[in-house]
């Protein structure tokens, strides 16, 4: 949905935006051509090492700046002019582009790239065999003790207990055979690769149900081992103050666990957030998820942060669908930071008639 993120970033020539999920460059490539400068983040170093050389020019010319760091942690990069002690444990640099002020618009695509899962040394697919690895970071992250560093995929098949496995496949895969599929790997293990352990997760369910089960079981793996949900809500949290009014915020989502997230925070604000929270998050989500209740209980009488462009979600086209089929569970949600020094809310460009066509 190329044409659709552009429309409603509402890419103009000089503006900045922040790509929050640079992959393989494509969004970041489109705002450029455009005319906008980014403000890129990722922080899997193979994607950044490609996407850099698709994107070379506009680097060389300052249009472009890339950090190596989670979009979660976009607000100590564009928000501070002058190095502070949380970029420099994050290991990055203040925003060149943003200069310590609000920007234009941020995209985020919180999608795996067709890239890391067909790389199959990183351990996201159940198509061929690899190491069970999922990390998104491969273990090069500042922050990262020696024990998140090892929190892998193979970590949690070979040493939580059943009932730890069991409810992270229902939660995070909404996998209705979890304790079954829990009870057929501790009794495996050890499992060592992603080969592994699709025979016994294909061992323990019917043919039809073969590839949706295998599908939602890596999903949950990949959404635990990388702390999508908690990096999602942490973003969230505080990306209001990175817009600057009448700036778009798009987002991109895969899967109900996201969408709802993305849904609720743009109708009701970071309040809404302790509401959709896992009951099985990890503990850095737990833990900042409560610090998100106390500040959510100051704001939660604030005017709202955000006007919603699309009513309803934005799905890819079936021409789309049928060229892309990796496309076919996006959603598309579009908001516009509240100018709150004018009387109208509306949003400011004519898109918000032709987001509402679903």
């Amino acid at each position: 949905m190329l044409e659709e993120c552009m429309a409603h970033l509402n890419v103009q020539p000089g503006k900045v935006f922040v790509d929050g999920t640079l992959g393989g460059g494509g969004h970041t490539h489109e705002i450029l051509k455009r005319g906008g400068k980014v403000i890129a983040f990722d922080q899997d170093p193979d994607a950044i090492a490609r996407s850099s050389l698709l994107l070379r020019p506009y680097l060389e010319s300052g249009q472009l700046e890339i950090h190596q760091t989670n979009f979660r942690h976009m607000r100590h990069v564009l928000l501070a002019a002058q190095e502070t002690k949380a970029q420099r444990l994050l290991g990055v640099k203040p925003s060149r582009l943003a200069k310590g002020q609000p920007i234009d618009g941020v995209l985020l695509d919180l999608g795996i790239s067709s890239h890391q899962i067909d790389e199959r040394r990183r351990g996201f697919s159940f198509d061929g065999d690899g190491p069970l690895d999922m990390r998104m970071h491969q273990g090069r992250t500042p922050l990262a003790t020696e024990d998140q560093d090892d929190f892998t995929a193979e970590y949690i098949i070979n040493r939580w207990n059943e009932e730890d496995i069991a409810n992270l496949l229902f939660y995070y895969g909404d996998e209705g055979q979890s304790r079954r599929l829990a009870r057929a790997i501790v009794h495996a293990r050890p499992l060592q690769t992603t080969r592994d352990l699709e025979k016994v997760l294909s061992a323990s369910v019917s043919g039809k149900d073969r590839q949706k089960t295998l599908a939602r079981c890596f999903q949950a793996l990949r959404i635990r081992v990388n702390d999508e949900l908690g990096a999602l809500e942490e973003c969230l949290r505080h990306i209001d103050a990175c817009v600057q009014p009448t700036g778009r915020l798009v987002i991109m989502s895969y899967h109900s666990l996201e969408d709802r997230r993305v849904k609720h925070y743009l109708r009701s604000g970071v309040e809404a957030l302790q509401f959709a929270a896992s009951p099985a998050s990890s503990s850095s989500s737990s833990s900042s998820s409560s610090s998100a209740s106390g500040a959510a209980s100051t704001r939660s009488k604030a005017a709202p942060a955000w006007t919603i462009v699309t009513k309803k979600a934005v799905v890819p086209t079936e021409a789309e669908q049928e060229t892309n089929r990796r496309s076919r569970s996006a959603k598309l949600r579009c908001a516009e930071r509240v100018d709150t020094s004018s009387a109208s809310s509306k949003p400011s460009n004519s898109s918000t008639k032709r987001s509402q066509r679903h």
